[in-house]
Parts: C-alpha cells; structure tokens; sequence
C-alpha cells in the first residue's frame, strides 16, 4: 500500500465528520481509490452501494470493498474474524471470500468476492407463500449449522461480544426507553415494562448472526424457477448469545405474519426439537436490538391500541401467524 494513503483518511475526531461523509464521499474518494489501486484483486469501475452504515463499494463485476471508519473498528474486526470462518465451515449456503484486510489511520477495510445472485429484500414483496417457506426453512437450516459449528463456536471476539450477562441487563434496562425512541405510544408502553419484567429468558448461548433480515441474504432462481435462498451477507453484529436472540429479526422481517414461513423457519433451527414457546420469542423480538414495537403495530397490530391487558400477546400472535381478537371485559 502507498504511504501516503496514510495521511488521507480524514480525522475523525471532530463532530459531524461521518455524517458529512456518508452523505456526500467524495472527500473520501481518493483514499478509497488508492486502497482499491493497492489491492491487486481489485481491478474494474468503482461504484458506491447505497446501504449499511458503512462506505461499501462495488468494485468491477465480482469485488466489494468495505470500508469501516473509526468508531466501527469492532464491527469490522468480528467481520473479518467470522465470516473467514464461516466462509472455510461451508455451511450450505454461499458467504462472501475475504481476500484482504487492512488498516488505515484507525479505518479498517475489507475486500470480498461479491456473492452472485439478487438481493432478498428486491424482491420480498413479490414472493410467494411457497418460496416463502422455502426461504424460511433453509434459512433456519443454516442457522442450525452456524450455530453448532465447533469451528465458528471456537471464535472469541472479544469481552462486548462475549459477555451476554451485560448485554443482556443493559438491553432489558433500556427496553422501554429504546421502543419509545422508536415512536411506539405510551399506551404500548406502559403494557410492554411489565410484560418484559415477566420474563426470566434462557441463559444457554452461542455465536449467532445477529442480523438476518432481507438486507443481508442472497437470492437466486431454482431448477423450477422459484427463488431460492443462497447466500447470507454482514457480520459486523455477530455476538455470543441465545439461539431466541438471532431469531428476532428472521422472524419480523422473513416469516412474519405467516403461520406456514415461522413454523419452516422454526423447525430448521432447532433441528426438528421442540422450539421456545412463541410468547419467548415474542419478547426475543422486543427485547432485539434493532426491534421497533411501533413497526409491528403498524404491520400486525389491526385494531389494537394497547388499551387491553392482552394487547402485546395478541400482536405476538399475529406475528407469528396466528390472529385473534382481544377478549374484553
């Protein structure tokens, strides 16, 4: 790498820089071109992808490079670390080669093959129940192997990712607080506090994903012409914590809402044992990082508005598929 890429990553020390760059890059181009001019994988026009919280660019046909700034230096680091293991687990379905790795002035970088096919979250809307379950149940069958992978399991990556006893009470203590910034209303609110309180969740963990939702899986057309699920994108949030936990977003963004797609999606990942009750899971989704009461009340929550005791079981319930109305007084 030239020396003097050292010197063009700006500093991130002052307020507003990252914002600034994420809306605009072109401050940051010439970094970015003479990493991609270093990397002798990484030949062909350049083009920015519009998603992630990341700078991540496209590089030729079959390249993609990733780029991470300061303050995501974990995120990029658990990246690396995992997805070169799971890439070596092949675990059934397709996971982006690393190819090289590097630091720049506290930017860390990633140059990947580029998985091939189309991603799920362009053509969610379009599929159907069938190739819904489909999806579903080889997702959870990938899940199943990530998550019993004496390779992948043997990673460390470090205390914030490890100890899910801290993550755990700080996730619960913030619960409230968290879905109120998310716009759910003071009546779900008041509802939710002493619905989670209710609680004691299993305490067994495992490296998980984290992150499934259609963002982040791969599509491609069967032998039948139905789409199919073949590859699985960014883990950047991978944490050691219980099976529920990774299923909160598959179960939001994938199967939700479809009693057949949960149950596929279910069975695979727990290898055909009984699974959680669903009004655990149900409180793994509300508990989940990136979970918005709000959006499942706009998406499920026809005709509820929290007034009732019930209210957060049936909209759990509709989630998973299965609606009733709510018994009143």
């Amino acid at each position: 790498m030239n020396d003097k890429t050292h010197t063009l990553f700006p500093d991130m020390t002052e307020a507003g820089v990252y914002d600034a760059l994420y809306r605009d890059d072109a401050p940051l181009r010439p970094t970015i071109e003479a990493l991609r001019a270093g990397c002798a994988l990484a030949n062909g026009p350049m083009e920015r992808i519009a998603r992630g919280s990341v700078f991540l660019y496209a590089i030729g046909e079959d390249r993609v490079l990733k780029v991470y700034p300061p303050p995501d230096e974990e995120e990029a680091r658990a990246e690396e670390v995992v997805q070169k293991a799971v890439h070596a687990a092949e675990l059934g379905l397709e996971v982006p080669r690393v190819l090289a790795a590097g630091e720049e002035r506290g930017w860390r970088w990633l140059l990947m093959e580029r998985l091939s096919g189309t991603p799920a979250r362009d053509v969610w809307d379009t599929l159907s129940r069938e190739e819904l379950a489909g999806i579903s149940a080889t997702l959870g069958e990938w899940m199943r192997r990530f998550h019993n992978d004496e390779g992948v399991q043997a990673l460390r990556l470090g205390e914030s990712r490890e100890g899910w006893a801290e993550a755990l009470a700080e996730l619960s203590s913030g619960v409230v607080a968290k879905h109120r910034r998310r716009e759910a209303s003071e009546r779900w609110l008041e509802r939710l506090g002493p619905y989670m309180a209710s609680w004691s969740p299993e305490d067994e963990t495992r490296l998980i994903h984290a992150d499934l939702h259609p963002g982040n899986l791969m599509l491609g057309r069967d032998g039948e012409g139905a789409w199919a699920l073949t590859g699985v994108l960014d883990f950047a949030d991978t944490l050691r914590a219980p099976v529920g936990y990774d299923l909160g977003a598959p179960l939001v963004h994938l199967a939700g809402g479809d009693a057949v797609a949960v149950e596929a999606l279910l069975s695979a990942t727990y290898g055909g044992a009984p699974p959680p009750a669903a009004d655990e899971l149900w409180r793994w989704i509300l508990l989940h990082r990136f979970s918005s009461l709000a959006y499942c009340v706009r998406k499920w929550g026809d005709g509820l508005d929290g007034s009732s005791e019930e209210s957060l079981d049936v909209l759990g319930e509709a989630l998973f598929g299965r609606p009733r109305e709510v018994t009143t007084g």
